[in-house]
């Protein structure tokens, strides 16, 4: 995410990135079928590239993002070039490849070392005015998740405690940070989602929502770094991640439906602009309204993204699912592993007082 130079703590970086330092990335072979059509997305992008700063330099992981798109677009050339230009537009637009993610904030990003992060780093470590680091502290007072570690593939994992997120508490925490109108207009600037009809102003505005969803970008950049830095220690290519989603403590009071379009604008963000990203996503400790969430969740999600969830209830069948997918030394005791991370693997953070609003 961006810079947090607050929430440091021992991790120390310097001023900018080290681009290219070794090691370097796994060469990734494309299917015989893929490789007409990769050579005609790869045309696209030196087309369009010089408008955009930094994304996909690296030949090596431009192979693995453009196959990635191929896929999503089911192999059909023409689509997947639009797809590409779409992106590239968006990015260059929203800024994507100026945003600051590094340094995270320690309880936000487990099992990595600054030095294994740093490297093909090539951005600034600064957010230029904190405005983007204040709004990304006072998330994460409400909001429960952490990248931690990888699987059994070496997908990087996003673990994601749902039961304890208060979205009523991160909206209302929001507002004085981005009321202003100066702020406002900055944020309507973004290239984001549209709300649905009907949907503007529930519980929100578009101001917390636009920065919500911006911090939601920076997670996903975050992201992508994170499989650039298994690539390169695993010597083999890793372009997606795992997404882990613990309903343990979720309920009635977690149906909030700002949340929920929230959710919405940010499956859009993944599907148009971060697509086939996801290796695989795990619901556990699913509680008895899942088949409701479900309901309001499933029509959001692509069809390839759909057949990539699993649902599991608390018991022995999550409890080798999730060994067979993780590692138990790599998976958080309270989700039935090994690892303790010092102060806690994606630890229960306290709300904020009056004080800290």
């Amino acid at each position: 995410m961006a810079h947090f130079s607050l929430l440091l703590g021992k991790l120390s970086f310097p001023e900018r990135g080290y681009g290219g330092l070794e090691p370097e990335l796994p060469p990734w072979q494309p299917p015989p079928h893929m490789e007409a059509a990769l050579q005609a997305l790869q045309q696209e992008y030196t087309r369009a590239a010089a408008h955009v700063v930094n994304w996909l330099q690296d030949a090596k992981w431009r192979a693995q993002t453009l196959g990635r798109i191929l896929t999503a677009c089911e192999g059909k050339t023409d689509v997947a070039v639009e797809m590409l230009g779409k992106v590239m537009q968006w990015r260059r637009s929203f800024g994507t490849d100026t945003l600051p993610f590094l340094p995270p904030p320690q309880d936000f990003l487990r099992g990595f070392t600054p030095e294994e992060l740093r490297r093909q780093y090539t951005r600034d470590f600064r957010d230029p005015d904190g405005g983007l680091e204040q709004i990304l502290r006072t998330i994460r007072k409400s909001y429960v998740a952490a990248w931690h570690k990888w699987d059994r593939q070496g997908h990087p994992i996003y673990i994601e405690r749902a039961g304890y997120t208060d979205a009523r508490l991160t909206l209302s925490s929001l507002r004085p940070l981005v009321g202003t109108p100066d702020k406002r207009a900055a944020l309507k600037q973004l290239n984001l989602p549209a709300p649905q009809p009907g949907s503007e102003g529930k519980g929100g505005n578009e101001a917390e929502f636009a920065s919500l969803l911006k911090s939601h970008v920076l997670v996903m950049e975050l992201g992508e770094h994170l499989c650039k830095v298994q690539s390169a220690k695993m010597r083999t290519p890793v372009s997606q991640y795992t997404y882990i989603c613990d309903m343990a403590n979720w309920g009635w009071k977690n149906m909030y439906g700002p949340a929920f379009e929230i959710l919405r604008r940010a499956v859009e963000i993944d599907k148009n602009y971060y697509p086939e990203s996801m290796h695989c996503t795990v619901v556990v400790n699913a509680p008895p309204l899942m088949s409701a969430v479900w309901a309001l969740v499933k029509p959001m999600l692509p069809p390839r993204t759909r057949g990539k969830v699993q649902i599991l209830r608390h018991g022995p069948d999550q409890d080798r699912a999730l060994a067979e997918l993780v590692d138990p030394e790599h998976l958080p005791e309270f989700l039935g592993g090994k690892c303790k991370c010092h102060g806690g693997c994606v630890p229960l953070l306290p709300p904020p007082t009056c004080s800290e609003n």
